[in-house]
């Protein structure tokens, strides 16, 4: 059974809002941890995408296919990064953490982001 005009109902601009809204969510909770990461791969560009998609997400209207780009683009970078390079970098920098887990983490979370802006 379906139910017209339900709250269940979206249109495209109302889900593009919602995935704008899960965006900032993960930023909010999350920007941290992935500017740790990218820190830690001495990725200064991923950090300036990282800061251009905290100030386009929450943009005044945002615009879900340039914050869809940017997440592309720290989503590639991050997939570019070798694991060998990944773990040497952890044991260098004595890293307490499994940087190889953190990475291949906010890889997929990011893509899942930018699949629900599409």
């Amino acid at each position: 059974m379906t139910y017209p005009n339900s709250i269940f109902d979206f249109n495209d601009a109302e889900e593009r809002g919602c995935a704008i809204l899960a965006v900032l969510d993960f930023l909010a909770f999350h920007i941290g941890g992935l500017r740790d990461v990218l820190g830690s791969l001495d990725d200064s560009a991923g950090l300036r995408s990282l800061e251009a998609l905290s100030d386009l997400a929450s943009a005044t209207p945002p615009l879900p296919r340039v914050v869809g780009a940017v997440i592309l683009d720290l989503e590639t970078r991050l997939a570019a990064v070798p694991f060998s390079a990944i773990d040497r970098i952890s044991r260098e920098r004595g890293s307490p953490r499994d940087m190889s887990a953190l990475v291949s983490w906010y890889g997929a979370r990011l893509a899942e982001l930018r699949v629900r802006l599409a």
